[in-house]
């Protein structure tokens, strides 16, 4: 059974040790010794501190450990007693204090400076969220929202146009097109290309369902300068002139084409026919070279120039024709005799 204690309960068994308290005093451990009391301080406004494993003790801001007076970052305090700015931002300036920076300008924004002070960025933003699309850049001096508006998404390859005022759209590819526009500007994809543009090209040659057409190909380029598109037959011949080309028409079967020279085009004829023989006929055209006149027993002997010379043949009878050596052709003096003149002589 429990023994009854009499007089004061000791601190083992629970009691302080003591039968007296003061008012408004504290309480504090004296190991196995009965408890010690802390008279209330002396000044409104006191803390209590502690020394470890000493007794504790009241104590004012003043003496707590500090420079200046002053609440140390270790302390729970700043490190300073500087008021800081209103707008001001506090910021860790060392180890043992805190500084604050001046109030920034409305729109703002703090930006770091490294291990330095943060400053207040030049350029401003804007105070609430834009439109739904919108998006925020900068107008070269400060950042606002765009007034155009854009999609939140896009599909691959899109080609982005203002579809309206200050709406800008995806434009859907194709395969194989052209990016063209209607007559209003409105662009798209297409496989051919509108006429006006079409026309233009024709300044130069166009394509059209794989045929060209094109204004007239001049010379310089390979072309023949020269509109061939009508009055076509089969067998026509192309001849040249000084500006490009001109088409030379078969009339008559068994024509030949016959040169007209140098600045003559050429001309289709017969062989033989006076009527595409201008003059007499030159020994170098199959000719004589002579008109039709000849006087009787004239020979037709060809000379060193290459033409024919008319060489009568004039003296005794019964002369024969003979060479010199030299090629030329002359009549000798002596005769020739039949069998019969031979016996008579």
């Amino acid at each position: 059974m429990t023994t009854d204690v009499s007089g004061i309960l000791p601190v083992p068994n629970g009691g302080t040790g003591i039968n007296d308290i003061t008012t408004n005093n504290l309480i504090y451990g004296n190991g196995t010794s009965p408890v010690n009391l802390l008279a209330p301080g002396v000044t409104t406004g006191m803390i209590l501190t502690t020394t470890g494993s000493g007794a504790p003790g009241w104590l004012t801001l003043a003496t707590l450990p500090s420079t200046s007076g002053i609440l140390q970052i270790g302390n729970g305090g700043t490190g300073t007693n500087t008021v800081p700015v209103q707008g001001g931002v506090i910021y860790g300036s060392s180890a043992t204090a805190y500084g604050t920076t001046a109030a920034g300008s409305a729109g703002q924004v703090l930006q770091s400076n490294g291990t330095g002070a943060p400053v207040w960025s030049t350029p401003t933003y804007p105070g609430l969220s834009g439109s739904a699309g919108q998006i925020l850049r900068s107008n070269g001096t400060n950042n606002i929202y765009s007034t155009s508006t854009f999609a939140d998404t896009y599909a691959a390859s899109s080609i982005l146009y203002s579809s309206g005022a200050n709406n800008v759209t995806g434009l859907t590819t194709g395969n194989d097109g052209v990016l063209v526009t209607d007559a209003g500007g409105v662009p798209s994809i297409s496989s051919t290309l509108p006429d006006a543009v079409q026309y233009n090209i024709t300044k130069l040659g166009t394509i059209t369902n794989g045929t060209w057409n094109g204004s007239i190909l001049g010379l310089a380029y390979g072309g023949t300068n020269t509109d061939l598109s009508s009055g076509s037959a089969v067998g026509d011949l192309l001849t040249g002139t000084a500006t490009g080309f001109t088409r030379l028409a078969d009339v008559a079967t068994g024509n030949v084409l016959i040169s007209g020279g140098a600045g003559a085009p050429p001309t289709y004829g017969k062989v033989g026919l006076t009527t595409h023989v201008s003059g007499v006929l030159q020994a170098l055209n199959g000719g004589t070279g002579y008109d039709n006149t000849y006087t009787n027993g004239q020979l037709l002997i060809g000379n060193s120039s290459g033409t024919l010379t008319r060489n009568p043949l004039t003296g005794t009878a019964n002369q024969v024709i003979v060479t010199n050596g030299s090629g030329s052709i002359t009549l000798p003096r002596h005769r020739i005799y039949t069998r019969e003149q031979h016996l008579n002589l």
